[in-house]
């Protein structure tokens, strides 16, 4: 028995201690703060591992312990030393970042055990297989300031966050210096979330209150299983933020400035989530949705194309207000099964426009109002379901299909405001100078805050232009791209983005509804379009997420 007890013992002593090792916690949440110096080498990551004892070093600007005298007694060894010393029990949970020594690996290490000043034990040890580890340079805790590629993609183990990791980031302003296009996910249990602050972590900002992210022209892609929570983020890519299979954006803004077509400001993959999110690209779409994706109570404006479908199945766009586009929803063709659900489309050239072979889809309970085109459908077969929604545009459908027995006609009365015209003109050698004769552009509240749509017209190319100052009641300054010698444009101006309904619109208590011809009693209320406010006059919203009214 003795002998048993001692071969256990020496075999115990011979496994490496990296055996034993764990990857960083899955409760663990990272901190960047954009305004901190000095801070590329800091930890930023903790977790709660000893209640009571171990307490978040992370939002604070420096390192709570930088020292460089970091050592190991060998390969595989987790048991990690400073002659200098200076561990607490405190530190327990927080995350050590090695950033250069003799045969470290550099990269993000956990703190699991705290033993004395001079000793800690991390949750995987920090050699590369050569030697044991001396003179390493490190620093436990302190926020990061800008997000890199390695943070996500280091060497294996090495990377920051794991699934179920939160990231933090304040409300500052974040320059992004490198692309991030990482190959590192989530999973369905436990997605790795990256959540926007204001002043206090969970206190979901709206507006000017969530963290700006400046992409430029770099990626900003996260992988599978990934929440993105609470940001704003502008660029030129060729998409601004993009989540890959069964990930979530929420109340997110995105706006793409590039002057090169097609380029989107969201994209989300297969069997994703977007919701409370607001998508800008004037010269490309607003939003890229690939099979089985669903859009929620967003707001895609001021666009090329404001939904691209391409020939994606199984997508649902519901509660979404989609607003001042050439074309508000877009397929190709064989887009199959799409459900459009309690929009509103208001100022759109074309507000949905279906390819061929298209089929099962079901559009109920939408407000089109003052688009060119409604719908244009492009499936000769019709397998498809419309009803219940309002109709008030120059031409409701296309392509021969019915509006259905219970289409409601006529104007809803929004709340907004909503300047037309179809006498646009602009001059030969000035193509930013608009006019219009029968317009009344300051009167009527027109600001450099808006955008105009020029719908059609003689010589004109149709699409969204930015206006850059208003000159008269009848003269806009507007960005380049329109064309010379234009003439007979038809344009339209939203002024005020509040979409909701006015006392007495025929929106209200309008929409499809369970009742008594399906054998249940009550009154099931369901309006026509976004707002669902049970009171007969819906009026203004306190909700300003989107910095709509």
């Amino acid at each position: 028995m003795r002998l048993k007890i001692c071969l256990i013992l020496l075999i115990s002593l011979l496994i490496p201690t990296s055996v034993y090792a764990v990857a960083i916690d899955a409760a663990t949440a990272w901190e960047f703060e954009a305004s901190t110096s000095d801070s590329a080498q800091n930890g930023a990551g903790f977790a709660n591992l000893d209640p009571g004892t171990s307490v978040d070093y992370t939002q604070q600007a420096s390192a709570q312990l930088t020292l460089t005298d970091g050592a190991t007694g060998g390969i595989g060894n987790t048991t990690f030393t400073s002659a200098t010393g200076g561990f607490t029990a405190a530190m327990v949970g927080n995350v050590l970042k090695i950033s250069s020594g003799t045969n470290t690996v550099n990269g993000y290490f956990q703190i699991t055990v705290h033993t004395d000043t001079n000793t800690v034990t991390l949750n995987i040890a920090p050699d590369d297989g050569v030697g044991g580890v001396s003179g390493a340079n490190f620093k436990v805790a302190g926020a990061l300031d800008i997000f890199v590629d390695s943070f996500f993609d280091g060497a294996g183990a090495l990377t920051g966050p794991v699934a179920g990791n939160t990231i933090h980031i304040k409300n500052e302003t974040m320059t992004l210096g490198e692309n991030i296009a990482m190959n590192l996910d989530g999973t369905l249990l436990l997605p790795i979330t990256v959540d926007g602050y204001n002043s206090s972590r969970g206190d979901n900002p709206t507006g000017t209150d969530r963290p700006l992210i400046v992409a430029a022209a770099r990626d900003f892609n996260f992988d599978n299983n990934w929440m993105i929570k609470n940001l704003r983020v502008t660029g030129t890519d060729i998409q601004v933020l993009r989540v890959d299979v069964t990930s979530q954006i929420v109340n997110c803004k995105a706006e793409n400035s590039s002057s090169t077509a097609d380029r989107a400001a969201f994209q989300i993959s297969n069997d994703s989530i977007i919701s409370l999110s607001e998508g800008v690209s004037t010269k490309g779409r607003a939003i890229n949705m690939t099979p089985g994706t669903k859009a929620f109570g967003c707001y895609f404006r001021d666009s090329k194309e404001a939904v691209r479908l391409g020939a994606n199945d199984d997508t649902s766009i519901i509660g979404c207000v989609v607003e001042s586009n050439v074309i508000g929803v877009s397929t190709l063709v064989a887009a199959d099964s799409a459900n459009i659900v309690s929009c509103t489309f208001i100022n759109n050239t074309t507000a949905v426009n279906v390819g061929a072979t298209s089929d099962v889809w079901a559009i109920f309970n939408n407000i089109l109002k003052d688009n060119i085109t409604g719908v244009a459908w492009g499936d000769a077969d019709m397998s498809m379901y419309m009803d219940y929604n309002v109709w008030d545009n120059t031409t409701d459908v296309s392509g021969g299909i019915a509006k259905g027995d219970n289409a409601i006609t006529g104007d809803p009365t929004l709340n907004t405001t909503i300047i037309t015209g179809s006498d646009g003109t602009t001059e030969a050698g000035d193509e930013n100078d608009f006019r219009s004769a029968g317009a009344t552009f300051q009167a009527d509240g027109v600001s450099t805050d808006d955008t105009i749509i020029l719908h059609s017209g003689t010589s004109v190319t149709a699409g969204v232009y930015t206006i850059t100052a208003i000159v008269n009641e009848t003269t806009l300054t507007i960005s380049a791209g329109a064309t010379t010698s234009a003439s007979s444009v038809v344009y339209g101006i939203v002024t005020n983005e509040d979409f909701t309904v006015q006392a007495g619109s025929n929106a209200l208590d309008a929409g499809l509804q369970i009742g008594v011809p399906q054998g249940v009693t009550g009154d099931y209320k369901w309006n026509v379009g976004t707002d669902q406010d049970d009171n007969t006059a819906a009026g203004g919203s306190s909700n300003d997420v989107f910095g709509w009214i």
